[in-house]
């Protein structure tokens, strides 16, 4: 069953989460997250959440936790792990949202996406 409270759970879980979060995180432990972000996504669609409220949430959840997300203009060689991890967990709540499958991924490295 669908429903606003469980959705609220979620969130709080993730905030949890988020909050514990050392970085870098392995394999196991992102996985998790990236369930997880997924799980609420797909929670918050089936109780008519619109997609861009649930992107807007989920950085609001992780703004809360102390993320920033990259400065698409500035011109960096590489943006931080915790701010690939804000891209990241933007990425899996539009999948969840969206109930889209990684079972095409093979390689231990692209369990981030």
């Amino acid at each position: 069953m669908h429903d606003l409270g469980r959705a609220a759970k979620l969130a709080d879980d993730l905030l949890d989460c988020f909050s514990g979060l050392t970085f870098p995180p392995n394999t196991s432990t992102t996985i998790e997250l990236r369930d997880k972000v997924r799980d609420f996504a797909a929670e918050m669609r089936a109780v008519g959440a619109a997609p861009e409220d649930v992107i807007t949430t989920t950085k609001r959840l992780l703004r809360s936790s102390g993320f920033e997300a990259y400065d698409l203009r500035a011109v960096r060689v590489r943006c931080t792990e915790r701010e690939q991890f804000f891209d990241d967990a933007v990425t899996w709540s539009i999948k969840g949202y969206y109930s889209l499958d990684d079972a095409w991924l093979t390689k231990p490295q692209d369990v981030r996406r």
